[in-house]
């Protein structure tokens, strides 16, 4: 079909050239008919002539035809070949320039995600594998793991694992999703009691003054945005202070009272992989939960912001659209 398809395309591109024999043996025809000369010369010239013209546009159109095999089969093995002289070809060859130019975006695009891919299994495995030594120590050492002890390390593999799965399902994220009309707190709660082990550990209290406005959304993603900025929350807060969980007018605000986050490092929280200072002194950080949260949030039509002062704390605040937002009539 493409051949048939390339064929027809260059008879049609012989048009002009027939037109203009056409045209030629017209105005023979014509000066022998005004000068009073016998039309059977403009005969004699077609006779003798016609298959000249059909040698001609034969050999055009199979010289056009094996250019464009060639550029075809050079574009096949990714190699673009030089710029053809025929004037006719130009326009062909320029496009499939700009077809090789998008193949090999796509395709170094395609390395680049791969690759990065590659480096964040690398970081989650190295994550996962904490905890699991943190366990395999503590059954080596002691008859009796206090269950705490067990609990924690536990939530920590849970938690990488949400997020390695999560980063997977972003590619297909418009296929899975359900908005529905939800109640903040019917969200945050179970998050809470999730990481209880972590708030007992560190005698940190959660704050929570969430309203009851509902929100339009889809509640397994903003489960994971919550999920990860309470996370990040509790492994960053001073021992024996709160989390403060507020809804205003149309923000969420979840804000810790820690070591916040340094003026250098603040900009670059969002990007995939930064762990910034905090991540490094701790040594167990992807860099990926906020990055994911943003990615998400952006994905849900939401805006995530963060404002941070050294020594005193961080606070995340997710704005939603007013539209996705109404007052809970079932008080």
């Amino acid at each position: 079909m493409k051949v048939k398809n390339q064929i027809w395309q260059l008879l049609l591109s012989q048009i002009p050239l027939v037109l203009l024999y056409v045209g030629i043996l017209t105005i023979f025809w014509g000066l022998c008919w005004l000068y009073r000369i016998p039309e059977n010369i403009v005969g004699n010239l077609f006779r003798f002539t016609w298959i000249p013209i059909l040698i001609v546009l034969g050999y055009r159109i199979m010289t056009q035809y094996l250019v464009i095999k060639k550029l075809d089969k050079a574009l096949e093995h990714n190699i673009l070949p030089e710029e053809p002289k025929q004037t006719l070809l130009k326009p062909y060859w320029r496009a499939l320039a700009k077809i090789k130019q998008q193949q090999d975006e796509n395709q170094r695009r395609l390395e680049q995600r791969t690759a990065q891919k590659q480096d964040y299994l690398m970081l989650w495995s190295h994550e996962i594998k904490l905890p699991l030594t943190a366990l395999q120590l503590l059954a080596e050492n002691n008859d009796a793991v206090a269950s705490d002890e067990l609990q924690q390390q536990i939530q920590l593999i849970s938690n990488q694992m949400d997020l390695l799965l999560n980063y997977e399902r972003l590619e297909d994220f418009h296929h899975d999703l359900d908005f529905t009309w939800q109640l903040p707190q019917d969200i945050i709660t179970p998050i809470i009691k999730d990481y209880s082990i972590f708030f007992i550990n560190k005698n940190l209290t959660p704050r929570l003054q969430v309203g009851q406005t509902q929100i339009l959304t889809d509640k397994k993603w903003l489960g994971f945005i919550l999920r990860q900025v309470i996370f990040n929350a509790l492994k960053y807060s001073n021992p024996n202070s709160t989390i403060d969980i507020t809804w205003r007018q149309n923000q969420l605000t979840i804000a810790d009272h820690g070591v916040g986050i340094s003026a250098s490092d603040l900009p670059r929280v969002f990007e995939p992989g930064f762990t910034g200072e905090n991540g490094r002194q701790q040594q167990a950080a992807t860099g990926m939960g906020l990055y994911m949260a943003h990615q998400v949030a952006t994905l849900l039509g939401e805006t995530l912001t963060i404002v941070s002062t050294e020594n005193s704390g961080t606070a995340v605040t997710l704005t939603f659209q007013k539209e996705h937002l109404r007052l809970n009539n079932k008080l």
